[in-house]
């Protein structure tokens, strides 16, 4: 400040992000309660452009054990700018656990600047009229598909079974008689 003049400096002031993580079914689109997730973090000095992948040795585990609740959803306040990915480690009951990771989802200035490029998730930021941000990962999830038991087919091979048994222990009896006689 010299002659009187006022200097002024803008400096927009980093804020963390609110990020919200919601876990619905692929078909249905309603809420699952009890995936479990960890939020990996890209650690500085590391990039992923070059392979445009999750490399495990490149990120920190920030958050661990995050579990849907009732509605789908789990909130992480207070997430720093960078670079994540999000893994999921255990499924919801009678859903497949995704081997996928999710990411890169990439904050700066507490907004998500990512987009999604599978089907698989959605990526959304919401701003409401107070400046508050809401970035949101939607991800969906198949149930799983079990080989079918039973039925009317199983009869006939079960019964099918017991005939060629039955008919090799005859044989087998016949056989064994005409040797001693």
């Amino acid at each position: 400040m010299t002659n009187n003049q006022l200097e002024i400096i803008n400096e927009k002031t980093k804020k963390p992000a609110e990020l919200q993580i919601i876990k619905k079914d692929f078909t249905t689109k309603e809420a699952l309660q009890g995936a479990v997730f960890s939020l990996y973090k890209l650690k500085d000095g590391f990039t992923d452009t070059d392979t445009g992948k999750f490399v495990e040795g490149n990120f920190e585990e920030v958050k661990n054990n995050l579990t849907t609740d009732v509605k789908g959803r789990i909130k992480i306040d207070e997430v720093q700018d960078g670079t994540y990915y999000l893994k999921e480690v255990k499924a919801p009951e009678s859903y497949t656990n995704i081997k996928m990771i999710f990411g890169p989802i990439s904050i700066q200035n507490g907004e998500i600047t990512s987009k999604s490029n599978s089907e698989m998730y959605e990526i959304s930021v919401d701003k409401t009229n107070d400046d508050k941000i809401t970035n949101t990962v939607t991800i969906y999830n198949k149930k799983a598909v079990f080989p079918s038991m039973g039925g009317r087919g199983i009869i006939f091979i079960v019964l099918s079974g017991l005939i060629m048994m039955a008919l090799s222990v005859i044989m087998y009896s016949k056989k064994r008689r005409n040797e001693i006689a």
